[in-house]
């Protein structure tokens, strides 16, 4: 196993912060940020087993655990709700630490609620999932996603710390892990066949992707930190798309993870055939869909929808090869010529 230790500064447009990569860094926390002197509020989701929130409670003095409800309660605007409210009840002010430790959605709801509790407090992210992650430095928005696809509430803060233990995906479901490689496929698909190649292994070794990935993302962070670099994009308004259409989410049980989403919608925008087939053969060893059938009038009207609110075209970035990409801009005409159905009764 290729086991990481290392501390980097990531800088975007919401300023910089230290980033953590080690086995174990979650008992050792403390190290890291004053977690005696001051009160802590631990944020977890409702998946997030709770022997993890144990391990930093056990290094405060005067810690609680706010934990998610599960289902819509808990997501976009409601989840931060809930977080500010909780917050409010275990009587944090300026000074204390909130730590984020799960998902997207528990970093998305508590980075949004810390960046705006008493006009801002500190915050620890903690991803515990392979996607929150393979995503941990890629200078997004801190928020969370609203109803319309593209459409996020948030800040540009950094956290004032991440602590990026590979450890813990280990404790979730194997086919959300699985689904979590999405995020470390479009780096490779775009900026390293040498990740590909690692991805592609017999038995995926997670620790190194998991390097790779992270270093990729903050060399292009480096290169514009005021501007989200577009591979980050690659992909994500058919995903988007996707997500809002057949996602796992609200009272839908059953349907397409994130990751998921992801994996078809990089199938949509790579252009080269033998890439792709590449790419189908890979996404079924690791257990993902390499194909799927979708009802295109649905997703051309969601499409359209976010590329009406962005200025009337689409920026998509398409993968000409392995390494190599360009940014277009679709016109709303364009869209329907690539996602015109087939026959009136597709599906």
């Amino acid at each position: 196993m290729g086991e990481h230790s290392a501390k980097f500064y990531l800088r975007h447009a919401g300023g910089g912060c230290d980033l953590i990569l080690k086995r174990g860094c979650l008992a050792n926390l403390r190290s890291f940020t004053d977690t005696q002197n001051r009160k802590v509020a631990v944020i977890t989701g409702a998946g997030t087993p709770e022997a993890l929130a144990g391990q930093v409670l056990a290094q405060c003095k005067n810690g609680s655990v706010c934990r998610l409800p599960a289902g819509e309660k808990g997501r976009g605007m409601a989840g931060v709700q809930f977080v500010l409210e909780a917050l409010c009840r275990q009587g944090l002010a300026q000074g204390d630490l909130a730590v984020a430790l799960g998902g997207r959605n528990v970093q998305g709801a508590a980075g949004l609620a810390a960046a705006i509790y008493q006009g801002g407090i500190e915050l620890a992210a903690c991803p515990s999932t392979a996607q929150a992650q393979l995503c941990a430095c890629g200078g997004e928005l801190l928020g969370v996603e609203l109803a319309r696809p593209g459409c996020r509430a948030g800040v540009y803060k950094a956290p004032a710390l991440i602590m990026v233990d590979p450890a813990l995906p280990e404790t979730e479901p194997a086919a959300r892990r699985a689904a979590g490689y999405a995020w470390a496929l479009q780096i490779a698909l775009t900026c390293d066949p040498k990740l590909l190649a690692l991805l592609e292994a017999a038995e995926p070794d997670y620790d190194e992707i998991l390097w790779r990935t992270l270093q990729n993302k903050k060399h292009l962070m480096d290169q514009n930190p005021a501007q989200r670099a577009p591979v980050l994009e690659c992909g994500m308004p058919l995903a988007r798309a996707l997500w809002q259409l057949y996602g796992c989410r609200g009272r839908r049980t059953k349907g397409l993870l994130p990751g998921e989403c992801l994996v078809l919608a990089l199938e949509g925008v790579t252009m080269d055939k033998a890439l792709l087939h590449r790419l189908r053969a890979l996404c079924r060893a690791l257990g993902l869909p390499a194909r799927a059938v979708w009802n295109r009038s649905r997703v051309l009207e969601a499409l359209l929808d976010e590329a009406a609110w962005q200025g009337g075209a689409l920026e998509s970035v398409q993968i000409t090869g392995l390494g190599c990409w360009q940014v277009c801009r679709l016109q709303p005409n364009e869209i329907r010529q690539r996602l015109q159905p087939k026959t009136p009764e597709e599906k």
